[in-house]
């Protein structure tokens, strides 16, 4: 899951915030619900890749850092402040 970054199309990019399982885009070059974006992705986040467990907006994400089962409870990730993100 690294290397998701540099494979496939990339579907949007911009910059986000992170607080507790929330990311919330900033400024982006295409909404979450118009580029098909949701649970089951993956969202790249300076440098680093974040599952999405659920899409809850044109702009926000609900992430977790990579679990072992899809069923686990969410792990948070590091809070940020505009932070690049693309989603491949």
């Amino acid at each position: 899951m690294r290397d998701i970054g540099r494979v496939g199309q990339r579907l949007v990019r911009g910059s986000a915030d992170i607080a507790g399982t929330t990311l919330t885009m900033t400024s982006q070059d295409v909404g979450f619900d118009e580029a098909g974006v949701d649970a089951g992705g993956v969202v790249v986040a300076g440098g680093v890749v974040y599952e999405i467990a659920e899409r809850t907006g044109a702009d926000t994400l609900t992430i977790s850092r990579m679990r072992a089962s899809a069923g686990g409870d969410l792990l948070t990730p590091s809070p940020v402040n505009g932070v690049s993100v693309e989603v491949p």
